[in-house]
């Protein structure tokens, strides 16, 4: 009788493609799209057919569906590279955005940014400057007037210097959690961390690697922006499942807001 039974190497090399083959599919995908068209004929949906509760909640973001009581006015969504970054890659990209939009604001994030340095250096060394200088290259680049375009920071965020920018904000978030670690430490034991400096190395620090709550929450409080997040959950009914960052007293806007769309593991930006 033939054995149909896959020897372990066999299994193995099968994996190993199997995972090329998803990684090339993830490396096809742009670091960050241009702002697209929200609507019944977007990806996302596409992406949510056969799913009734994703389906229900992805049309409300554009005030489309039948059911939902909660109804949104979103008309464009970028789209984020699934590669473990996409959570760092929006914020940052829509927060360097929105300080070209309002210019005013810029100064004031020079100087959050450089009132971190100290701690940054004595936590990580020298080093870390070769990455929070690219993003303090964009923000200063506002207020000399060499950046002015929402383009501009496409550029910076989906070409090599992304990585950079990407790498100084996660350095920044684990620099304020360690800072702050009677804070956080009960929210990272929760997660299976017996040190908030351990779940900084393995969680924050670590490129290619998801975001969660406690990261989201550091973040808001750390650059002083306002994160709202809007979560597609299928025991959630019809409606979207809102979470909220760093929001308090803000009602006169002196915060600026970045909007996601949360699905599983994967984070998109969002605009109006």
């Amino acid at each position: 009788m033939e054995d149909n039974a896959k020897s372990p190497t066999a299994m193995a090399e099968a994996c190993e493609a199997q995972l090329a083959d998803i990684r090339e599919e993830v490396r096809r995908d742009p670091l960050l799209s241009v702002p697209l068209p929200l609507d019944k004929h977007s990806r996302l949906v596409q992406e949510v057919k056969g799913d009734e509760a994703y389906m229900t909640q992805s049309l409300s973001l554009f005030g489309a569906s039948a059911t939902s009581t909660k109804q949104y006015n979103f008309t464009r969504i970028r789209y984020a590279r699934r590669d473990g970054n996409c959570f760092y890659r929006c914020a940052g990209f829509r927060l360097c955005e929105l300080i070209v939009q309002h210019p005013e604001k810029a100064p004031d994030f020079v100087a959050r940014l450089k009132s971190l340095e100290p701690l940054l250096t004595a936590m990580f060394g020298d080093f870390v400057s070769d990455f929070t200088e690219v993003l303090m290259e964009v923000i200063q680049g506002v207020v000399s007037g060499k950046v002015t375009t929402t383009a501009q920071v496409y550029q910076r965020y989906t070409s090599d210097d992304g990585a950079y920018l990407i790498v100084a904000l996660r350095y920044i978030v684990s620099a304020y959690l360690q800072e702050h670690e009677d804070d956080y430490l009960p929210f990272v034991e929760g997660l299976g961390y017996g040190t908030v400096k351990a779940y900084c190395n393995m969680e924050v620090e670590a490129v290619d690697h998801e975001s969660d709550n406690v990261q989201l929450a550091a973040f808001a409080k750390v650059l002083d922006v306002c994160l709202m997040v809007y979560g597609l959950d299928r025991n959630a009914g019809a409606n979207v499942t809102e979470y909220s960052f760093n929001d308090e007293n803000n009602a006169d806007g002196h915060r600026v807001t970045i909007e996601l769309l949360y699905m599983p593991g994967h984070y998109n930006l969002l605009e109006r």
